[in-house]
């Protein structure tokens, strides 16, 4: 099993074969980073995935394995695959071990791995590589109502409604459900274990409680944040994605916000959002040199960048942040040993007075629109839609259908095939 980390964004591109992105086009119109993999539709809302399919949150069985260690492999699509459905999207959100998807109809599926039921269902029709209950083909979200957005983190799920609900499923072991309690407990089947074991759980959507309206909602981890339409900042589940305690959260804890947010991303314990005037605001655990020089974690979102880029968009990653600008440049910061800063090197970019963000590097002729982050990797869509990928690479997670381990700077994805 690999190690937890997060979370992740959203897309959409442009139609193609019955299972690879086609030639004839291979454009996106927006994408979604998890942990090791990422997914995307086309411009009909047919979705395809590529990177680490361990847990099938790929949609589809995958012939090839990429090797993560000495004397470990698992099942990879190094180039995006079709998910193996007819279904038609308008949102895809990768996560964890587990994706999720708007449909067209309005309805809601998951697919990958059910150990907690993070897929919104008790029975799934697959095992996955670790033995594990799973699904590689979307499954319909039980009694989910309309959704506008989704959020997908370790083992749970939550969907925006129109009229600003909030329903989450899945893990409640830290009250990430936000519903106020523990919910039933499931049987789950760990690893290497003959014998089924119990946690707190639930296979239905559950409101969250409260009166607020929201119009936000993140997840990664054990954790779920949300912004309401009165500019305020709740989280819920794990402690550790704030302030690094062991606190059970069952219900939404207001966090102090110094000014209105929006555009807010999750990454392994550390969040993000932007103000109304582009400027990045962080609170969370910290980890590594993303946190801008500051000696403790932030526990409210702060900002170190007052005379830095402002941005339109910005992405968590698991040790690392990114921010697009309207200019289409990117800059990313924190720890980047595998490369996912995208500056050309594996370095570190620690944002103390002395540093500011670095630049990804620039792609001739074109203008980057949106940046997604994940484990240790990082992709981008310009603006002709063509998605590019940069960082770690052991899992096939940056789609270039190359056995490098990684790649300091923006690569396209291959588009030309898959499994």
């Amino acid at each position: 099993m690999r190690p937890t980390v997060v979370s992740a964004l959203v897309l959409s591109l442009l139609a193609c074969a019955a299972h690879s992105v086609g030639a004839q086009t291979g454009r996106f119109s927006s994408l979604s980073v998890g942990l090791m993999y990422a997914c995307a539709l086309d411009q009909s809302g047919v979705a395809y995935c590529w990177g680490a399919n361990d847990g099938g949150q790929l949609g589809r069985r995958t012939q090839g394995t990429c090797r993560i260690s000495d004397h470990d492999s698992i099942p990879c699509s190094r180039r995006p695959a079709r998910v193996q459905s007819d279904l038609r999207f308008t949102q895809v959100v990768a996560g964890e071990w587990h994706t999720c998807a708007l449909a067209q109809d309005g309805a809601t599926y998951c697919w990958g791995s059910n150990r907690l039921r993070g897929l919104g269902t008790d029975t799934v029709p697959d095992l996955c590589s670790d033995g594990l209950p799973c699904s590689f083909t979307p499954i319909a979200v039980t009694g989910a109502p309309s959704f506008t957005q989704l959020a997908v983190g370790l083992a749970h799920s939550c969907g925006l409604t129109a009229d600003g609900g909030i329903f989450c499923w899945g893990s409640n072991s830290l009250g990430e459900l936000g519903n106020d309690s523990s919910t039933a407990d499931c049987k789950v089947i760990p690893p290497r274990e003959a014998q089924p074991k119990t946690a707190p759980c639930r296979a239905q959507p559950l409101p969250v409680v409260g009166p607020n309206r929201w119009k936000e909602v993140a997840a990664v981890g054990q954790s779920t944040c949300a912004l309401d339409t009165d500019s305020g900042l709740f989280c819920w589940g794990s402690s550790k994605a704030r302030d690094n305690s062991s606190r059970r959260v069952p219900a939404p804890e207001r966090i102090g916000a110094p000014a209105p947010l929006h555009g807010m991303s999750a990454g392994y314990r550390m969040w993000v959002a932007l103000t109304a005037e582009g400027l990045p605001m962080q609170w969370g655990h910290q980890i590594g040199g993303q946190w801008l020089g500051f000696t403790a974690a932030p526990e409210f979102p702060v900002n170190h960048m007052q005379d830095g880029p402002r941005f339109t968009a910005v992405a968590a990653g698991t040790r690392h942040r990114c921010g697009v600008t309207s200019d289409g440049d990117i800059y990313c910061w924190g720890n980047g040993p595998m490369g996912q800063l995208g500056t050309g090197k594996k370095t570190d970019i620690l944002l103390t007075d002395k540093w500011k963000p670095g630049k990804v590097k620039a792609v001739s002729g074109q203008r980057f629109t949106t940046v997604a982050a994940g484990g240790g990797e990082t992709c981008a869509l310009t603006a002709n839609g063509t998605a590019y990928c940069w960082g770690e690479n052991l899992e096939g997670q940056l789609g270039i259908d190359a056995t490098d381990p990684a790649r300091p700077e923006p690569t396209p994805v291959n588009v030309e095939g898959g499994d």
